[in-house]
């Protein structure tokens, strides 16, 4: 299941029905490239949620509009991951399968309970970027265009 803390819900919720984004997902996905790009992931605290609870469930699985880019979503995700366990590209087969057969549930080719744990660690972690980083977004085209700037700084690192 895809969740954001309360805390991103909040702040990015202004977006919301702003073009291009039509959905909570949009804006997840914006903050789940984030955390890619940065090639960091941080657990949802507790603490970002006012309301206590634990975090905010977006929807269950890929949204119809993601679905064309579900397969490419888990890849960065697998990548991501690859890199951030310092597997090399020509490590053993094996190796590489295991991030495979942790994350993504063969049953449906889609995100396993641990994948999306991880999506979300991911996502959180962009957001935690782009909330230090930019001012609380009202506007999406301003957003996007902060968003894109700060995609080019961390990928300068």
């Amino acid at each position: 299941m895809f969740k954001l803390s309360q805390k991103a819900s909040s702040w990015s919720n202004a977006l919301l029905k702003q073009q291009p984004f039509t959905m909570q997902f949009d804006i997840y996905y914006i903050f789940l490239i984030t955390g890619f790009a940065a090639q960091e992931s941080l657990e949802i605290d507790p603490k970002d949620n006012p309301d206590k609870m634990k975090s905010g469930d977006i929807i269950k699985t890929f949204p119809v509009e993601f679905k064309s880019s579900q397969k490419l979503i888990i890849n960065l995700l697998l990548v991501t991951e690859k890199k951030q366990k310092g597997i090399a590209d020509d490590a053993n087969v094996k190796i590489r399968n295991q991030l495979l057969e942790k994350y993504v549930d063969p049953n449906s080719s889609s995100l396993s309970e641990a994948g999306y744990t991880l999506c979300n660690n991911y996502a959180n972690k962009g957001f935690k970027i782009l909330f230090e980083k930019i001012l609380k977004p009202t506007n999406a085209a301003d957003f996007l265009t902060a968003f894109l700037k700060e995609i080019k700084i961390i990928e300068k690192k």
